[in-house]
């Protein structure tokens, strides 16, 4: 799959801002980063004689929503003659801190997750013991009715378990929903120098042509309203809610990921434990008092 852009956004503002054209910029980058790459692909596009900023939306449009927030800065660095370098760089640094917060969420579930990959082997682990340990389990779980029904159920309990478990870490990642890239795209727009209500009308024309998520968009307008009545600088403003938004986002992200480590114990309870009893306990309890039986 083509990579995620924050590593060539920044190189591509570091070339920008050490004063190479655009064209030679993303030359550079997809010289370094492959003919498969997307700015391979952009590239390979430009060297056909499409103009740039058509080879951009051409490809970044068919790729993920980072890639299509490029496309999206790209047109409305473009429409309001903002300077590129500064823009990616915003971008860039945007992305980086989703993909920390993203980082941090996976390390902090790789603990429940390893305890519940251990948990489930178990009543597994348990069974070899016991027959390594001269005790047969397994006539008893393979060869009777109530072993049959007792292994069945522990499967089941499994099943549900893990059943139960990947719906509560998959509702994590799902309930996480990064900041919109409405503010960065108007900061870029009013930095380039449009007005306030022209660079709304341009940024969510190009978002929705980008088909780029817009939650919140009240916000910008509340921010105008609210630097024309305190004459504060709505560059400031919006750049003081964007960097609030992005913690508010990464917190959350981490109090979900708590959350999750002590919903996780249900299912344990509830499901692993009883599947442990069933599949490891039972027939060794069995093994043991028929063989007690015997002697």
């Amino acid at each position: 799959m083509p990579e995620e852009p924050p590593s060539a956004l920044a190189e591509l503002a570091v070339l920008l801002g050490a004063g190479l054209t655009p064209d030679r910029a993303w030359e550079e980058v997809a010289l370094m980063r492959g003919p498969t790459s997307v700015p391979g692909q952009i590239w390979h596009r430009r060297s056909a004689g499409e103009p740039l900023a058509q080879a951009i939306d051409s490809v970044t449009r068919a790729q993920s929503s980072h890639w299509r927030t490029v496309g999206a800065v790209w047109e409305v660095a473009r429409v309001s003659g903002a300077p590129l370098g500064a823009a990616l760089e915003s971008l860039a640094q945007g992305m980086r801190d989703q993909e920390r917060t993203a980082r941090h969420v996976e390390a902090e579930l790789a603990g429940p997750q390893a305890t519940l990959r251990l948990v489930g082997l178990l009543p597994l682990l348990a069974l070899v013991g016991g027959a390594l340990g001269g005790v047969d389990t397994l006539s008893f779980l393979f060869l009777t009715t109530p072993g049959l029904l007792s292994l069945g159920g522990g499967l089941l309990c499994l099943g549900l378990a893990w059943w139960w478990m990947r719906i509560m870490v998959t509702r994590v990642f799902q309930e996480r929903k990064p900041p919109s890239p409405r503010i960065d795209l108007f900061l870029i727009a009013v930095g380039g120098g449009l007005s306030p209500r022209r660079s709304l009308v341009e940024v969510d024309r190009v978002m929705a042509d980008y088909k780029l998520p817009t939650e919140g968009g009240d916000t910008l307008e509340d921010l105008i309203a609210l630097s024309m009545r305190a004459g504060v600088p709505l560059a400031s403003l919006a750049r003081a809610h964007l960097n609030h938004s992005r913690d508010v986002e990464s917190t959350e992200a981490t109090r979900a990921v708590s959350t999750l480590s002590v919903h996780l114990v249900l299912p344990l309870g509830l499901l692993v434990l009883p599947a442990f009893l069933l599949i490891a306990v039972v027939p060794l309890a069995w093994g043991i008092g028929n063989q007690g039986l015997v002697l």
